[in-house]
């Protein structure tokens, strides 16, 4: 763990407020086309000085060596920016089955997952194409079944779900002060394909 010294408040406020964004298409799609579109701006920061954190230094805006600066800093895990969009198509192949298709990309803004602002653990933003094409039952309501081949993350964007920065709990022989990050993956942060289906009976 970090060691605060025991000047440092450890008391941490925040405001956060959440504005969901309409986005509408260019133009308007045909019957066989739907969009998709949201988004939202996320204002989450620390609106007061006087935040610890230990490993900053004056120049990254310590008070003393041991106490910074966050205001305005955005709390971690919250993207300023986030938005969805996509194309969805569906168009008959006979009596018995129509062909689905779907394009989907979504983007965050980038990223902080420390809450005391740590530069080492910020993520810069990025985006994710997914694809998909199928057939289902033409009347599915009655006879639900459907099939098809996806391929999520097309772009093989590689990006973390979390990151830690781990340096304090290492020691070197040479007195030197190394950063030792942990980061974590999850399965959407590579790129895979599959085939999926669904039968309601």
């Amino acid at each position: 763990m970090i060691a605060f010294p025991l000047a440092c408040s450890r008391l941490i406020r925040t405001t956060v407020s959440t504005t969901n964004i309409p986005i509408s298409p260019p133009g308007k799609p045909g019957g066989q086309l739907h969009h998709q579109n949201e988004g939202s701006l996320l204002d989450a920061d620390h609106p007061a000085n006087g935040v610890p954190f230990a490993r900053r230094s004056t120049a990254q805006g310590c008070i003393g060596g041991t106490q910074a600066n966050l205001a305005g800093q955005t709390l971690p895990l919250s993207p300023k920016w986030k938005f969805n969009t996509g194309i969805d198509y569906n168009t008959p192949l006979n009596d018995d089955m129509n062909v689905t298709a779907g394009v989907f990309y979504r983007y965050q803004s980038a990223v902080q997952f420390d809450i005391l602002g740590n530069p080492k653990t910020r993520q810069d933003g990025y985006g994710v194409v997914n694809l998909r094409v199928g057939l289902e039952a033409s009347d599915y309501a009655s006879r639900g079944w459907s099939v098809e081949l996806f391929v999520n993350n097309l772009l093989d964007k590689n990006y973390y779900s979390y990151l830690f920065d781990r340096s304090n709990r290492f020691t070197y022989p040479d007195g030197s002060d190394r950063t030792a990050l942990v980061a974590r993956y999850d399965r959407t942060s590579f790129r895979y394909a599959g085939i999926r289906g669904t039968l309601e009976f």
